[in-house]
């Protein structure tokens, strides 16, 4: 225990130390992060935005468009942060953990609708009058930025009542509004990226105490429910025929979960989530790994 502790705080000071981030630079989809000669995914070095060097072969790219998919990755390393953090708070009782948590989370709570709409397909718009199925704001799309935030309130959850009321009352007078007039008209079928932004908005409703939030993750028209009830075929797998997908949909369905059980909200298809956990250990080989067929 003590050395995990140890570990996440070298990760917290390091990554604190340096952290700046800037509305008007915008982010791109990780699936450019790739070398184009092998196929490897791209070293992500926190120090430098703009090399990106493929860990197989040596070769350095440079390219804005790289760029902006490092602030991808860094922006998840600055939600994960924010957990770390959380936990450091809660294990050592050092402020600065508090600090450190509080500072992050409010850059981007204060500056959300600061940050441009578009989407991986690097569509930009102007407001929420005009944009596209798929946008993001932080994130180049609805579901990176979905996870982002499960991350952070995540973290917050964990030391909620010892957080400023400022903080409080940011989130729940007008952050949590602002992510739900984006994420909402985008949950428009029974589909993986529709269960994490189901799951994004009933985390933050959970938390912020949005009735209107609540009541679309469990109860709207492509509720979290419903998902499972259509998605999750009778011997529990994700519909979508693939393990990625299947352990995927049951990651942002599974914090929403534990959200609802901690502040007792009634999750009608609870066991469906506990079939698919069981029945995940099944697909396993005897040597315990997974098969990696389509889109593994």
């Amino acid at each position: 225990m003590k050395s995990m502790l140890n570990q996440l705080e070298k990760e917290v000071d390091s990554f604190y130390s340096t952290f700046k981030d800037d509305p008007s630079k915008t982010s791109a989809w990780g699936h450019h992060y790739f070398c184009k000669e092998d196929g490897s995914v791209l070293t992500y070095n926190p120090e430098n935005e703009n090399e990106h060097q493929c860990p197989l072969c040596g070769e350095v790219y440079s390219s804005p468009l790289l760029t902006r998919v490092w602030r991808t990755i860094y922006r998840n390393e600055a939600a994960l942060t924010i957990l770390k953090a959380a936990v450091l708070y809660k294990s050592t009782n050092d402020k600065k953990y508090m600090d450190t948590l509080v500072s992050i989370s409010s850059f981007y709570f204060n500056s959300y609708t600061k940050f441009k709409l578009h989407n991986k397909e690097d569509e930009f718009y102007d407001d929420l009058s005009d944009f596209a199925w798929g946008c993001g704001r932080i994130m180049p799309q609805c579901l990176n930025e979905s996870i982002f935030f499960i991350r952070i309130f995540t973290g917050l959850e964990l030391v909620k009542e010892e957080l400023p009321e400022e903080l409080l009352k940011n989130i729940k007078e007008e952050f949590s509004e602002e992510f739900f007039a984006l994420a909402n008209p985008q949950v428009n079928k029974v589909h993986n990226i529709s269960c994490w932004l189901n799951s994004a908005i009933g985390v933050i409703g959970l938390f912020s105490e949005n009735k209107k939030m609540i009541e679309f993750a469990f109860d709207g028209t492509y509720n979290i429910n419903r998902q499972l009830r259509e998605g999750v075929t009778e011997d529990g797998f994700w519909y979508e025929g693939s393990i990625h997908y299947n352990f995927f949909t049951l990651e942002g369905v599974s914090y929403l979960a534990l959200f609802a059980q901690r502040y007792e909200h009634s999750f009608e298809e609870m066991d469906v989530i506990k079939k698919m956990l069981v029945a995940a250990y099944n697909y396993a080989f005897s040597n315990q790994e997974l098969p990696n067929p389509n889109d593994g």
